[in-house]
């Protein structure tokens, strides 16, 4: 894909911008209180969360289409850290890419295929002790490779399960956390033993109301486009291997920690941003958004866009990540739908600070450097990738 020098540039500016971990001892001045209920769970309540903006160290900067790293991407999907490193899924050319810190290829493999260690359509990536797992949906299995690209074995199963990169995450023993679509207003997270096909529901929570998209004709009628159901996409969750498991709960700002048998042993309350926003706001939003009818039909982007009720229905907060110190990072989302923000609190849900970025890491190095996507240029889908170390 090709790119401007302005496109960079103002990718690069951004990516200098994103303020990122200095230190864990800092005092955030956040007014809580922390109290056990009569259930045993342990509440953390932020009547009010003053932003304490945390500082920047960036290690690299670098276009992943351009093949400055060594390679040539063509449709990231997935990311897993290790000690030294990331390996990236690149779903369109069905591979797997192993980088240092700073985004040079290290390895690559991986193949378009359907025999042993090859993909039709990998959506999902996890690194588990010494192994890459990556999930295909086409057909649907699990393939497992070495550190070193060497493939191990193939895993198929039948069970009801999506390997998505937003959806799935591989537990020490082989088992499969999962969260389902929504059924009956709805969302599940389920565990699944791939042998038994069988599953055990973790969590369960309210999904949100349907996505409406109209379109506007020429002629002046107007006919539905499209009406997105509420995907598990919309459950945030967050695994990490000492057990943990943390979700977002509903519309406000609110997250659980719940122990890998689903039970609830933290809760965290914080006030709820507003979300409001306005025909500015919305606008800027949907500038890069590119509508387009199945039937070829011309339609009035403007119109359309206007009708596109996607950011007013956002929840107080999106995904949800653990880094390998055990610190959480919470994507609370803002009026300005463009610039969110991230809130980080600490292994006791203590607030710690936050940064400016529209999407959390993608994945985290064993030391913490975090691997960032960038999206830069004035209408361009251009993605960059940075690795910041705190």
């Amino acid at each position: 894909m090709e790119r401007s020098s302005a496109a960079f540039h103002n990718a690069l500016l951004f990516s200098m911008m994103l303020l990122v971990i200095g230190g864990c001892g800092r005092s955030s001045g956040a007014d809580f209180t922390v109290e056990t209920l009569e259930s045993g769970i342990i509440e953390t309540t932020y009547t009010s969360l003053p932003i304490a903006w945390l500082a920047v160290d960036t290690v690299a900067v670098w276009d992943v289409w351009s093949g400055d790293s060594g390679y040539h991407f063509n449709r990231i999907t997935a990311a897993a850290g290790f000690d030294e490193g990331f390996f990236i899924l690149d779903s369109g050319n069905r591979q797997v890419i192993e980088t240092d810190l700073a985004g040079q290829v290290r390895n690559v493999f991986g193949n378009r295929g359907e025999g042993p260690g090859e993909f039709g359509f990998p959506r999902f990536l996890n690194v588990v002790d010494d192994e890459v797992w990556v999930g295909d949906i086409m057909p649907t299995r699990f393939s497992v490779f070495s550190r070193d690209g060497a493939h191990r074995r193939t895993i198929s199963h039948q069970a009801r399960l999506a390997p998505d990169a937003n959806r799935c995450a591989i537990l020490p023993d082989g088992r499969v956390v999962n969260s389902l679509d929504a059924i009956d207003g709805l969302l599940s997270l389920l565990r699944w033993d791939l042998g038994s096909a069988t599953a055990d529901t973790l969590a369960v929570m309210p999904s949100m109301p349907p996505i409406v998209i109209e379109l506007h004709r020429p002629d002046g009628t107007v006919v539905p486009f499209d009406t997105r159901p509420t995907y598990a996409a919309e459950l945030w969750w967050a695994y990490d291997p000492s057990g943990r498991l943390v979700t977002v709960t509903g519309e406000e700002y609110a997250f659980e920690e719940r122990n890998i048998e689903g039970t609830i042993r933290r809760r965290t309350v914080a006030p709820t941003p507003d979300l409001s926003v306005t025909e500015q706001d919305r606008e800027h939003f949907l500038r890069s958004v590119t509508f387009a009818s199945g039937d070829g039909t011309t339609l009035s982007n403007e119109e359309i866009r206007r009708k596109w009720k996607f950011a007013e229905q956002r929840q107080a907060i999106g995904r949800i990540t653990i880094d390998p110190l055990g610190r959480i990072w919470v994507l609370a989302h803002t009026r300005n739908v463009v610039q969110n923000r991230i809130d980080i609190f600490g292994p006791d849900h203590l607030y710690l600070g936050s940064i400016e970025s529209f999407l959390p890491p993608l994945a985290f190095a064993a030391d913490g450097t975090a691997l960032f996507r960038i999206i830069g240029g004035e209408g361009e889908d251009v993605e960059y990738f940075t690795a910041v170390v705190h």
